[in-house]
């Protein structure tokens, strides 16, 4: 069975029924298949997984889903009180990922930054700008590097800032549906932590990935070996007395 076909059988099944909600239901499940088409699954493979449309609609019967629910309320109390526990550290995770994506955001701006600070003659002159002494060619090298770092960092932020997105809302649809069957409800399908992009945007980031990291490597090692020319010695930030204070 395809996609369409799961989808428009599992809406005449849930028409039937009389349920609630009905597009927002098929739009969760018509998520779920682009999510496991985008880890390699065939729609025929996603649809045996998931199970029949009208078992499926069956959970969302409204009537039989009220009968279920009554006398649940200690259960749903003790799953909620339990959950509030977890999402305090679910909570403090978020915050731990999201200021790793601020940093790397900075980062990337902080090596843009640099590149053009050392590529722009005249630049260190400003009051307000401090760059250590080198040679104008041997800065050029070390700007490269600088950039190919920064759009490493770059491509980090938007990974992690995708992982950081999906990760709360994998994290929201288990919490519902922990609720869900609490109550007796029929639960959604569940999200995946890691991000879902599509194949070509995925390959993309990665290949730029790869290209930077290359690139901030032989870039850090040939400014490397230029500054020590330049400056006739490998310590060169003692030549240039970088870290002389006068």
């Amino acid at each position: 069975m395809t996609r369409n076909e799961y989808l428009s059988a599992l809406r005449a099944e849930l028409k039937r029924r009389g349920a609630d909600d009905i597009e927002d239901i098929l739009a969760e499940y018509a998520e779920h298949f682009a999510c496991k088409l985008a880890d390699g699954y065939s729609e025929e493979e996603i649809a045996a997984r998931l199970g029949e449309p009208a078992q499926i609609a069956a959970q969302f019967d409204t009537a039989r889903g009220e009968a279920r629910g009554g006398g649940r309320g200690a259960q749903r109390g003790l799953t909620g009180f339990a959950l509030g526990f977890a999402d305090i550290l679910v909570f403090s995770l978020f915050c731990l990922l999201w200021s790793w994506v601020a940093v790397l955001a900075c980062g990337a701006f902080a090596g843009a930054l640099l590149a053009l600070a050392l590529l722009i003659p005249g630049f260190s002159e400003l009051p307000w700008v401090y760059l250590p002494y080198m040679p104008y060619w041997c800065g050029a090298v070390v700007a490269l590097a600088l950039a190919a770092l920064g759009v490493l960092f770059a491509c980090g932020t938007v990974y992690f800032a995708a992982l950081a997105r999906q990760s709360f809302r994998a994290w929201a649809r288990f919490h519902s549906n922990a609720m869900a069957r609490a109550a007796g409800r029929a639960a959604r399908p569940g999200l995946p932590i890691w991000p879902v992009l599509p194949p070509q945007k995925r390959r993309r980031l990665r290949l730029v990935a790869l290209v930077s990291l290359a690139a901030a490597l032989l870039f850090t090692l040939l400014g490397f070996a230029a500054c020590a020319s330049a400056a006739g010695r490998v310590e060169f930030w003692h030549e240039w007395k970088w870290f002389w204070y006068v």
